[in-house]
């Protein structure tokens, strides 16, 4: 069955790669990460960017620093002439993501224990 799937191409999509319709949400919505919005490095940076708005003992080096930002939405990203654009996160954000991917590569370096002892042993 799964050669099956695997062999089968819709109109506009990749071959080797599985599609599955979901009928059901596979994540809750108390799973979803929710941060409140605190005072950071990058909130002078939004006010400027947003409303023009800074306070005038660092109007010169705010205004130096919003060159390399751009405000998508209530995102910020800094951007550059050679390379593509980078998302800011918060020190809260920047938390989750980092104990999210330990998570990860600690559940892949236990997979791939379990199989070593089958190839090398």
């Amino acid at each position: 069955m799964l050669s099956r799937i695997a062999t089968v191409k819709k109109k506009g999509l990749h071959r080797s790669i599985i599609y599955i319709n979901l009928k059901n949400l596979s994540v809750s919505i108390d799973e979803c990460i929710a941060t409140d919005e605190k005072t950071n490095w990058m909130t002078p940076i939004k006010k400027l960017l947003e409303n023009g708005e800074c306070e005038a003992q660092q109007e010169k080096t705010l205004r130096q620093q919003t060159v390399m930002f751009v405000l998508i939405g209530s995102d910020l990203y800094r951007q550059g002439y050679t390379r593509p654009l980078l998302r800011r996160i918060s020190p809260d954000q920047a938390d989750y993501v980092m104990c999210e991917i330990h998570e990860g590569y600690v559940e892949l370096t236990q997979e791939q224990e379990q199989w070593l002892p089958r190839y090398y042993g």
